[in-house]
């Protein structure tokens, strides 16, 4: 009868004890490392105010004059906004541009892919002007240099030398 008790107690109560508890922290390791090893996607948020390229003199009959933030898409209405406005004082209302040139020449307007409103920021470049060089630009494909500017109706060597720095005809 000996026998039958010593096989009856193979698994002592200490015994299923000890598996149990190997067996839950197995289950809890496997979950932590589970858990924290993948934290998921990496979320990234840009700013929602995107980087200005240039800066622009706003000045003449407007409200407030000054140097203001030239955002790519802007417009002659939302740059004459931004500076208060057209003044009321009886005349027509005039506005000068000036880019912001500055030591830093990387900023450039590239006369071969620039819209009108950005041309006319030129100093000397008004719409008829931007309109003419853009038709140019139409008729004669790219501009292969600055000089070809002398070519545009009602471009001539002074205003051609006042804006030369400040344009570009490379990518």
């Amino acid at each position: 009868m000996s026998n039958d008790t010593s096989k009856r107690r193979i698994f002592s109560p200490v015994a299923i004890s000890m598996v149990v508890m190997v067996i839950f922290i197995i289950t809890g390791v496997a979950f932590i490392i589970i858990k924290y090893d993948n934290p998921g996607p990496l979320a990234l948020s840009l700013s929602s105010s995107p980087a200005y390229t240039a800066e622009i003199y706003i000045g003449g009959r407007v409200a407030v004059p000054g140097w203001y933030p030239l955002f790519p898409g802007d417009t002659i209405d939302e740059l004459i906004t931004a500076a208060g406005g057209y003044t009321d004082d009886g005349n027509p209302p005039l506005f000068e541009l000036s880019l912001s040139a500055g030591d830093n020449l990387a900023q450039r307007v590239n006369i071969n892919t620039a819209d009108a409103w950005l041309l006319c920021a030129l100093p000397g470049i008004g719409e008829a002007r931007a309109q003419a060089i853009i038709d140019y630009r139409m008729a004669h494909g790219r501009f292969r240099d600055i000089d070809e500017l002398l070519k545009v109706k009602d471009i001539g060597p002074a205003l051609l030398e006042n804006i030369r720095s400040l344009v570009t005809v490379s990518e």
